[in-house]
Parts: structure tokens; C-alpha cells; sequence
């Protein structure tokens, strides 16, 4: 987001029944000119509303019919169109990029402004004039400092009827809470340094709390540290025996001891590996042997079933033909030619057998061999497990009842000496640490004796103030103010003095023309100057007070029609690069109307529009 300023483009009230009424604005100088009780004030109060204001707009008849309130602003160079929406019943805005009729997605923020959250109408306002950063001083006290709200732009460039004739300062609103704060807007834009870098300071009772709080801390501290100290003291006499000097020597023979212990380590592993190997041989050999046995049982079970078929046979060959016990009758040929062919299988069937069995008792031969060799492997296996075993036995009761011992002895030597060394250092710390406290209670002591000096506040840049002020006299001077030779910022009442004289103490005409004269020439000396601030003007009621139609000002109330006319052409020029929004009873020179965005509010619609809704 740009610093450029923005100015309005239009304002429009719209409703639920797709009723609406608007007021278009231009860059340059706007004039609504037209009698009082027209709708003049209103433009402005909806222009506050829309830029943040906490009142609700004036319940009016012709309000009825509307519920929400668009603005469209548009920044000047880029002339980048923002619109934003707010409901009637206050609440948050609603704001989008592009004009009021285009449509775009809308973003919502708080209406309040946040330290905390930038999501808010206040900080997305001050964005576009480069003001979003700003810090003012709050209190001269404390020096507590807050964020610059657009409120605090508000009230110094959109001017109601009843500030505009008021004897109080165009900076200050009137409330005490935020007079100060008020005061340093106005420090700010003269020169260009806000509170930021400023330090809070503590009220009285709580510096008094805090000092007390860190006393206490303090003197808290300087008991831990003596109580510690002679603990340490303590602790050094009692191991006074070992020496900083006998730590080499100590250290070298832990080194030994040490890599001896490394050294039988290294051999337990390599031992503890040994022995998993050949365990890892043994179940695989014992594995082996199981399925030996079980192939042996097979072996067995294949002799057996020769033997039956051996024995089957014998039993089958002495079997011979006889004629029929019964009848007496021969058997067929084909019957007994089996017997006879059996008799003739019987000796291959022999031979047969017997190769079997001559293959499978070689088989068990080399079977149970193997066998043999598997289990005198075994059982040399077993004799190097046992003496592995054995030596890991050795090794874990010289780690565990020689070696160890003796580090762990060394090593409680150097940490004794170690420590001792500690603690000395230590009791020099505590030593340092406890005259750096005392001193410090000392200091404390004396700051919460002393009487706290108020720092008066920086005063103005006189340069730059004698700008602003010269910049005000031209203003007067080309308006025909009187003779103006001189005028003069007064810090105490935070306003001017033209040629010596209080703005306040004019009537209530040139103290609105004095006014309009302190902000307009506020704006522009800003502008040559190129500091950032608002290039957007509201102005209501600069030359007239309330006036009824049948009456004439009264003699406070008037001025010359000289300086009407020439306050009007005077705005011209100094509106050509900022936007001036003037609500004024009286109206403009023909020449001004003719160069100006010119809209007459009247009650007759035959002469001019019937006010803004």
C-alpha cells in the first residue's frame, strides 16, 4: 500500500429494496452551498462514519429506508479505487479493490484500532497516506506512548459546524484523556519525529515497588552466595591432599589402565564371537545328525521290507500242482504254467534282492561314518566352548575385580582434583559476584532515595514551525484578513495568534476563517515540505454559522464579502493536488462555481438537489 493520499469518489446509501442515493466528489475543491437544516452536516457526519466513526449516523426520516453506507476513495497518482461498506447499526467495514459498482471480494475489518491486529479501518486508512507506523506520546509522566489511530487524522482535517466556530484549539478535541496525545500529532507533522524511540517510565509507587523487589532480590542473592561460600571453603579444607600437580602423573596411569581395559575387552569380544560360531557349528552339525538318524531309520525300514520280499519268495517256490483232492481232476494248463514261470522268476528276483541290499548297507556304512565324524567334531567343539568359556570367565573377573577397580579409583582422584579446581574458581566468582551485589545494593539503596526529575518535552522544530506559521499568514493575507503581519503557533494553547492576538479572542466568523486557516495552512506547508499526512479536507460551515433563511448572520457572525469571495478563490489553487470538501450556507463566486465541483442543497428541487438522501 502506497503513501499518496486518497480522496473521495463518491459516498452512496443504499437499500434492502435496491433503493439508493449517492454524492459524487472530485479531486480538487467541492462545494455544497445551500441553507441551513438542508442535509449539509450529514455529508460530513457520513464521511466520519465511514472513516471509522464510533456514533451511530442520526436516526433522520429519509434514513429509514437504507441499511448500509458505501464509500468509494481512490488513491491520487494511481488512482487505484478502494470501496468500502459498512451496515447503519456501526460494526465492522467491509472494503474491496475497484469502484462501488464493480464486483470483487471484500476483506473484513475491525472497526477499532489494534496494536495487535492491522486487520482494522484505522490502519488501513493511515496505509494509504504513509501514516501506519506513527507512535504518539500519551502521557509526559510515563513518556507511555500509543499508535496513531485515522481518529487522530480525523479530528484535525474534518471539521464539524461546531469546532469550526469554537474557542478551542484545531488541534484538541476538548477530552483531557487525550490531550496529550493530541498535542504530539501536531509535534509529529512539524518535525517528522514521533515517540517511538521514547521510553516508558514507571509511575512513583511502582519505581518505589521495583526497587524495593529488586533490593530484596539483591540482598536475597548476597545470602545465597555467603552461605555458598563457606561451603566451598568447607569442601577445599577437606581435600586439601591432592594436588593440582599430581593430576598428570593420575592422568597418565588411567591412560594405562584404561587401554589395558580396552585391550581385554577387545579379547572378550573376539572370544564371545569365537564362541558363537561354534555354537552356531555345534547346533548346525546336531541338526545334521538328527536328519542322519532319521535317514538310518529309513535305511533300516528299506531293509526289513527286502527281507519280507526275500522271504515271500522262498515261501512261493516250494509251492507245486497236484490234481484235485476232491474230483480227482487235472488243473488247466494255463493255471499251473505261472508256477511254473514263477519258478524261473525266482532266481532273478534273488539276485535283485540281494543288490539292493548290498547298496543300502553301503549306504549305512558311509551313513554311520559321516555320523562318527559329525559327533568327534562335536565333541572337539565342546572342548573349545568349554576352554572359551573359561577364558571369558578369566577376563570378565580381571575387568570386574582389577582393572575397574583401579580406574574407577584414578577416576575419582581426577574428578577430586577436578572439583577442587572447580570450587576454586568458583569461591573467585562468588568472591566478584558478591562485591558486583554489594555495589549494586548500594546503587539501588541510593536511586530509591532520590526524587525522580520530570524531562519537559522536546520543543518544536522551530524551522519548520516558522514555515507552518508563515504558511498560515498567506493564507490570511490573500484571504483579506485584516492586515496580517504576523502570526505566531502558541504552545500552551495549541493554537495561533494573529498579530498578537488569540484566534480565540475573534468572533465567531474569523475565528472559523482563522481555523480553516490553521488546518488548510497545516496541509499545505505539510504538502511543500513533502511530509506525509492527509491530502483530504471536510470543512463545514468555514464562513457561516447556522442561518435560517429569513435571517441574517448576526454581527459575530459576519464577515467581509471580501474575504467570502477571496476565501473561495484562494481554495482553488490550493485544492489542484489534495481534495477540499467544503458544506457552506453561503454561496461561491460564479468563477469558483465554474472551477469547482459545485452541488446546491435547497428544499425547493427547482433550484438545487433536496439534500443527500
Amino acid at each position: 500500500m502506497d503513501n499518496q493520499g486518497f480522496y473521495i469518489k463518491q459516498i452512496s446509501f443504499r437499500g434492502p429494496d435496491g433503493v439508493q442515493s449517492g454524492l459524487p466528489f472530485e479531486k480538487g475543491l467541492n462545494i455544497v452551498a445551500g441553507s441551513s437544516d438542508t442535509g449539509k452536516s450529514f455529508i460530513l457526519d457520513s464521511i466520519d462514519y465511514m472513516m471509522g466513526g464510533g456514533k451511530e449516523l442520526e436516526k433522520i426520516g429519509q434514513l429509514e429506508k437504507y441499511d448500509q453506507v458505501l464509500m468509494e476513495i481512490r488513491t491520487f497518482e494511481s488512482d487505484i479505487a478502494y470501496t468500502i461498506r459498512r451496515d447503519l447499526s456501526l460494526g465492522a467495514f467491509y472494503i474491496k479493490i475497484g469502484s462501488i459498482d464493480q464486483a470483487g471480494d471484500e476483506i473484513k475489518y475491525a472497526a477499532k484500532s489494534s496494536d495487535k491486529n492491522d486487520r482494522n479501518i484505522s490502519s488501513f486508512l493511515l496505509g494509504l497516506i504513509g501514516l501506519n507506523s506513527v507512535r504518539l506520546t500519551s502521557s509526559d509522566a510515563t513518556k507511555a506512548t500509543r499508535k496513531l489511530s485515522y481518529r487522530d487524522v480525523a479530528h484535525v482535517t474534518m471539521i464539524d459546524e461546531v469546532k469550526m466556530f469554537s474557542k478551542e484549539s484545531p488541534l484538541l478535541s476538548g477530552n483531557p484523556a487525550t490531550k496529550r496525545a493530541e498535542r504530539s500529532f501536531f509535534e509529529y507533522l512539524i518535525s517528522q519525529k514521533d515517540s517511538s524511540h521514547q521510553i516508558k517510565v514507571e509511575k512513583e509507587e511502582i519505581r518505589k515497588t521495583r526497587l524495593n523487589a529488586q533490593i530484596d532480590y539483591v540482598k536475597a542473592r548476597l545470602k545465597a552466595d555467603r552461605e555458598r561460600l563457606i561451603t566451598i571453603e568447607n569442601s577445599l579444607d577437606q581435600s586439601r591432599s591432592l594436588k593440582l600437580d599430581d593430576l598428570s602423573s593420575i592422568n597418565e596411569k588411567y591412560a594405562l589402565y584404561f587401554k589395558q581395559l580396552e585391550t581385554n575387552k577387545l579379547e572378550r569380544k573376539k572370544i564371545i564371537d569365537e564362541r558363537t560360531e561354534i555354537e552356531s557349528e555345534i547346533l548346525y552339525n546336531n541338526q545334521l545328525l538328527d536328519r542322519f538318524s532319521l535317514l538310518l531309520s529309513h535305511y533300516d525300514a528299506d531293509l526289513e521290507r527286502l527281507q519280507f520280499i526275500d522271504e515271500g519268495n522262498t515261501l512261493f517256490s516250494q509251492l507245486n500242482y497236484v490234481a484235485c483232492p476232491v474230483c480227482g481232476t487235472d488243473i488247466e494248463e494255463q493255471h499251473y504254467k505261472c508256477i511254473q514261470n514263477s519258478e524261473l522268476q525266482t532266481e532273478t528276483l534273488n539276485e535283485a534282492i540281494e543288490s539292493e541290499y548290498q547298496k543300502i548297507r553301503e549306504k549305512t556304512l558311509d551313513l554311520k561314518q559321516t555320523v562318527a565324524e559329525i559327533e568327534d567334531r562335536n565333541q572337539i567343539y565342546r572342548k573349545e566352548l568349554t576352554t572359551n568359556l573359561a577364558r571369558i570367565s578369566e577376563l570378565d573377573q580381571l575387568i570386574d575385580q582389577e582393572i575397574i577397580p583401579v580406574i574407577s579409583g584414578l577416576k575419582s582422584k581426577i574428578e577430586s582434583i577436578v572439583g577442587q579446581e572447580l570450587l576454586s574458581k568458583e569461591k573467585e566468582r562468588i568472591y566478584s559476584d558478591i562485591e558486583a551485589l554489594d555495589k549494586d545494593l548500594k546503587e539501588l539503596e541510593e536511586e530509591k532515595k532520590k526524587k525522580r526529575v520530570t524531562e519537559s518535552a522536546e520543543p518544536l522544530d522551530a524551522l519548520r514551525l516558522k514555515k507552518f506559521e508563515v504558511e498560515v499568514k498567506h493564507l490570511l493575507q490573500s484571504w483579506k484578513f485584516d492586515k496580517v503581519s504576523e502570526v505566531n503557533f502558541d504552545p500552551a494553547k495549541s493554537d495561533i495568534r494573529i498579530d498578537g492576538k488569540n484566534r480565540s479572542s475573534y468572533g465567531k466568523g474569523y475565528r472559523a476563517i482563522g481555523q480553516s486557516a490553521f488546518i488548510i495552512g497545516l496541509m499545505h506547508f505539510l504538502r511543500q515540505n513533502e511530509s506525509k499526512f492527509s491530502k483530504l479536507l471536510v470543512l463545514d460551515s468555514p464562513l457561516t454559522a447556522y442561518k435560517k433563511e429569513d435571517q441574517p448572520p448576526s454581527n459575530e457572525q459576519q464577515i467581509t464579502k471580501e474575504l467570502e469571495s477571496e476565501f473561495f478563490r484562494g481554495l482553488i489553487d490550493i485544492s489542484r493536488s489534495c481534495q477540499i470538501i467544503i458544506l457552506e450556507n453561503k454561496e461561491p463566486p460564479a468563477e469558483v462555481v465554474e472551477r469547482s465541483n459545485y452541488v446546491h442543497f435547497s428544499r425547493n428541487s427547482d433550484i438545487g438537489r433536496a439534500g443527500l438522501l
